[in-house]
């Protein structure tokens, strides 16, 4: 939690800081963050003194500082030994040569000439917060002031098995912050502690809900954290590193490769265990046809791309990386579906320029825009939502997601991929049952390519889910399963409107020697 947090709690009612530190810590809360209060609010409040440049050339122009005085420009004058700690610890961070020195009882810090930020670059500590944490278990997190956001955060493990953070800078291991209200929604909270292995959790508190609501919050963040399987509190020491298994750039081409094959892969594993559980089905349990094969499919498909997920998390865990990055996530989605359309479909370069040719039309005009419209959509959600000026609404509603808070992650694989793959196997098993069908014009949606390839989505989310190391494994392989349980019943339902429209046009008069229309 924020230090600068704490105390405004603390001030309503009156709560001494060191007994708020107790309470926080027994809650679950493992470090706090302190913000640097810049040298120049420190001038302000008379705890240091700071003579500029400009003012010393104004004193010296009226006389009023002699030649041979003690005092000199870019200088700050500290009186108490810990501001002067933490002035003398913030100028090492910077990279600044200065020299000390004593006058009256101040210590005299002197820049080097032309040095004119030492007040606003420079920033110190408050005191009293610091020695309300002298004697308490929680962990100091020292980062750069209230209004810059938290940057990453390097641990350091003392010989006294002290331990203290520092936000941008190197550690013995490094933290990724993600600043939350302490009163967020649960499917929130989940999302931010499962999205990266090492996280660091900062919990905003609210000065409205008094010092009992504040501790209440944090007990009901961390029993919301260890309800799903996480063990709150920064580590006793440094986890070791594991040690890379071959040369980084080979990872990478393995990873890459993976996000290239995989998913085609795991499709086609999919194709052919529907074939071979069909021809079971077909000879001991016929009455389970078509049910049998396209579970068996799907589940197939599934495994495979779990196992491409868990090479690709090796390969990640080995080059340091927390999950699979956004690019990797768009190639894997664009470049198995380049691949499916120049594999599945004739490319006639002098039908293409003919069409090409032709002049646009409305209706084509309209789907060509929809469909790049969806493209962008799968490949980008948040930049279109954002540019929509959907986001406020779309934040509301994943507040609401309850047991499917992990959906945000997974919505291409579940609303997307999964129905529209179980619907292809449905095609392509229907097409198995009447071979003569293939000969006939059935449209656009009746062709088993057209559902394939965004079908790929579903591998595509599962590799992905598997390989991000922020979320245990077993937790993972349940929303696997939720995933693809409300997937087939999108893709059921699809299934259904299908034979529906099939068995009216079987029943409607039709010429004679069609009789494999109705399956088309």
């Amino acid at each position: 939690m924020e230090a600068e947090d704490a105390a405004a709690v603390c001030q309503a009612p009156a709560c001494r800081l060191g007994d708020f530190w107790d309470r926080a810590a027994a809650a679950g809360v493992s470090a706090v963050v302190l913000r640097e209060c810049p040298l120049k609010e420190l001038a302000l409040r008379g705890e240091v003194l700071h003579v500029t440049r400009e003012e010393f050339d104004k004193w010296q122009a009226l006389g009023i500082v002699s030649p041979g005085a003690t005092l000199k420009p870019d200088t700050i004058w500290v009186k108490d030994p810990q501001v002067l700690a933490q002035v003398l610890e913030a100028v090492e961070r910077q990279g600044v040569s200065v020299s000390t020195a004593s006058s009256a009882g101040y210590v005299l810090v002197q820049f080097p000439d032309g040095y004119a930020a030492a007040s606003e670059s420079l920033g110190a500590y408050d005191a009293e917060t610091l020695a309300s944490l002298d004697g308490h278990s929680l962990a100091k997190i020292f980062s750069e002031s209230q209004g810059l956001a938290l940057k990453p955060v390097g641990l350091r493990w003392q010989a006294d098995g002290r331990l203290a953070g520092y936000a941008g800078l190197p550690g013995d291991w490094t933290l990724m912050p993600r600043l939350l209200d302490a009163s967020c929604a649960r499917a929130v909270l989940l999302r931010a502690a499962f999205s990266d292995p090492a996280r660091l959790l900062v919990l905003r508190l609210s000065p409205q809900d008094g010092v009992d609501g504040a501790i209440e919050r944090l007990r009901q963040a961390r029993a919301a954290l260890v309800a799903a399987g996480l063990t709150p509190g920064l580590p006793a020491r440094a986890p070791s590193r594991p040690r890379p298994a071959a040369p980084a750039w080979l990872l990478a081409a393995a990873l890459w490769s993976l996000g290239l094959v995989g998913p085609l892969l795991a499709a086609r594993a999919g194709l052919s265990a529907l074939k071979a559980a069909r021809a079971q089905a077909a000879a001991r349990w016929p009455v389970a046809s078509p049910v049998l094969q396209l579970a068996a499919g799907l589940a197939c498909e599934t495994a495979a791309a779990a196992a491409m997920g868990l090479a690709a998390r090796a390969c990640l865990e080995s080059l340091g990386f927390p999950g699979p990055s956004p690019a990797w996530v768009r190639f894997s989605v664009v470049a198995p579906v380049i691949v499916g359309l120049l594999t599945l479909y004739t490319i006639d370069l002098a039908q293409w320029a003919v069409v090409l040719a032709k002049p646009l039309s409305r209706g084509q005009a309209l789907a060509a825009a929809a469909l790049t419209a969806a493209g962008a959509l799968v490949l980008d959600p948040r930049s279109i939502v954002i540019s929509a000026g959907l986001w406020p609404a779309l934040r509301q509603l994943e507040s609401f997601a309850g047991p499917l808070w992990w959906l945000p992650w997974r919505w291409r694989e579940t609303l997307i991929g999964v129905p529209c793959l179980l619907y292809a196997m449905f095609l392509i098993d229907w097409r198995l049952d009447c071979p003569d069908c293939a000969s006939l014009s059935g449209g656009t949606l009746n062709d088993a390519r057209t559902w394939f390839l965004p079908g790929l989505l579903a591998p595509v989310g599962v590799a992905a889910a598997v390989a991000r190391r922020g979320t245990p494994l077993a937790l993972t392989l349940e929303q696997t399963a939720a995933a693809l349980a409300i997937g087939s019943v999108l893709g059921a339902f699809l299934i259904v409107a299908r034979m529906r429209r099939a068995h009216r046009a079987a029943v409607a008069p039709r010429p004679e020697g069609q009789a494999c229309d109705a399956v088309n």
